[in-house]
């Protein structure tokens, strides 16, 4: 599943908006990000050398709407920050190099390590395969049909069994 996942998302096919199979926040209004650029507002000022590091970016337009907030509004902070996106898809990295062109501060990172900011994520760790367990069965897809199956990995047992589920 976390192959078929990783394909979804890295492809070069359209996802987002009008021609894509679903609509984010970002996409429909730059109010979302104004709001959340907001929201971090104390967070990041606190900061000596302020980074915002989005995982999964999309098309960029959460990170344009942030940007342009502080851009417009708080200058001396937008000065400071560093943007960062954490993105597996190539063709999405290069619309949102286009999208975010107009930005020095925006960076993309290969990897995940330790940072002093804030990490923000729209639609990221919903989009993260899961597993659906009922008592000892676990939920399976073949083809588009849902089959319960015997709970097969030992480790999953044993984790629900130590967070107290049985």
């Amino acid at each position: 599943m976390e192959e078929a996942v990783r394909r979804y998302y890295t492809s070069s096919r359209e996802k987002f908006a009008a021609g894509g199979d679903f609509f984010t926040a970002p996409e429909l209004d730059p109010l979302f990000g104004e709001v959340v650029a907001q929201f971090l507002l104390p967070h990041l000022e606190e900061m000596e050398n302020p980074v915002l590091l989005e995982l999964g970016a999309g098309r960029g337009l959460m990170a344009r709407d942030i940007l342009s907030y502080y851009r417009n509004h708080h200058p001396r902070l937008f000065a400071r920050l560093r943007y960062r996106i954490y993105e597996i898809s190539p063709f999405l990295r290069k619309v949102q190099r286009e999208i975010l062109s107009g930005f020095d501060c925006v960076s993309w990172v290969e990897d995940l390590e330790p940072l002093e900011g804030v990490v923000l994520s729209n639609e990221f760790f919903d989009a993260l395969p899961v597993h659906v367990v009922e008592g000892d069965r676990e939920l399976y897809l073949r083809g588009e049909e849902e089959v319960w199956m015997p709970l097969r990995d030992p480790r999953l047992k044993e984790f629900l069994r130590k967070m107290g589920y049985e």
